[in-house]
């Protein structure tokens, strides 16, 4: 009898611990899902958090931009500046003429024979004719016309106060002046400012210089 229930015991604990493993694996896998479960649930709310505070910058953003804040002065374009850029004379329409005999040898572009051509009173107009190729650059830049370098001397000649020689053919500041007048250019004469600022704000507002 004693021999009996002690056989029945150990089958009943080696039946319990047989089967422990059943028991814990179900309660493991159990507390898995309720651990994912609640990493889920707070992603999930962190989330929609963030959604909200980006809904409410939108938001804030949207008014902002829908209605003028009476402290921030409003962004304006200069008119003077546009209407600047919109006459604004492109490069490629910049007549540029070079004024030594180096550039016509070379073919370079703006260059011509005048580099090389002696002028009735001796000299050779690469010599003296820095002036002169300046006023023909501003008149046919300016104007729907063109004329060459060797053209704006013969006009300076013979319509204003310039006068060259066989010691000096160089234009003077004056003579520009006047013969840029005579051609319908309007323009004056100024000296150089002491101050940078002065100086820039003229070049900025200044069609030639």
């Amino acid at each position: 009898m004693n021999n009996r229930r002690r056989i029945i015991k150990r089958n009943n604990r080696y039946r319990n611990e047989q089967s422990f493993p059943w028991i814990v694996l179900p309660i493991a896998g159990a507390l898995i899902m309720v651990c994912v479960l609640v990493i889920l649930i707070s992603h999930k709310h962190a989330a929609k958090q963030d959604n909200t505070a980006v809904d409410q910058t939108t938001s804030t953003t949207d008014v902002a931009t829908d209605t003028e804040p009476t402290d921030v002065p409003p962004v304006t374009v200069d008119e003077s500046e546009e209407s600047e850029e919109s006459s604004a004379i492109p490069e490629e329409e910049i007549y540029s003429f070079l004024q030594g005999p180096k550039a016509w040898k070379k073919k370079k572009a703006w260059s011509g024979s005048w580099g090389e051509q002696y002028m009735d009173i001796g000299l050779n107009f690469s010599s003296f004719g820095c002036g002169l190729c300046c006023i023909a650059n501003i008149y046919d830049t300016l104007s729907p016309y063109e004329i060459s370098p060797l053209d704006a001397y013969e006009f300076a000649r013979k319509r204003s106060v310039y006068y060259p020689t066989g010691e000096s053919g160089a234009i003077g500041w004056e003579a520009m002046s006047d013969s840029l007048d005579q051609m319908g250019v309007d323009c004056s004469l100024k000296r150089k400012p002491s101050d940078y600022s002065t100086f820039q704000y003229r070049m900025d507002n200044s069609v030639a210089a």
